[in-house]
């Protein structure tokens, strides 16, 4: 499971307007689905935060390597109306114990994120 959130969103919203804030979350939904397998969920979860979550995922380097290529995607500048917007993630990772709840996993993800932001933004951090 990744948490992601992006990086300095209230910017965005406050130097170019809401509906650009959209455009921008639009655009870094489409990104992501890109980076991921159809049988895959993305979904915003609330404000400017989105939860992958990926199928078939064994080993942490797995789950490494299409994180990297998400937030790659996040990092192209996006347009929206006459200008474009630079974009990052924070990346929280939680790979499912036995036994364990969603919710669980997906506490241990956000707590990774918020690491993430704590450390400088646009990285990765796995909880393991």
């Amino acid at each position: 499971m990744l948490f992601c959130d992006v990086d300095r969103f209230k910017s965005i919203n406050d130097t170019y307007g809401h509906a650009a804030g959209d455009e921008a979350l639009r655009a870094l939904a489409n990104r992501i689905r890109a980076c991921v397998g159809s049988n895959d969920v993305c979904a915003r979860m609330g404000g400017d935060e989105l939860l992958v979550i990926l199928g078939g995922i064994h080993a942490v380097e797995d789950a490494r390597q299409i994180e990297e290529k998400i937030r790659q995607a996040a990092e192209r500048p996006i347009p929206v109306g006459h200008a474009e917007v630079n974009t990052s993630l924070s990346i929280g990772v939680a790979l499912v114990e036995q036994g364990e709840e969603f919710d669980q996993v997906m506490a241990r993800a956000d707590t990774a994120m918020y690491e993430a932001k704590k450390n400088g933004r646009n990285m990765l951090v796995l909880v393991e």
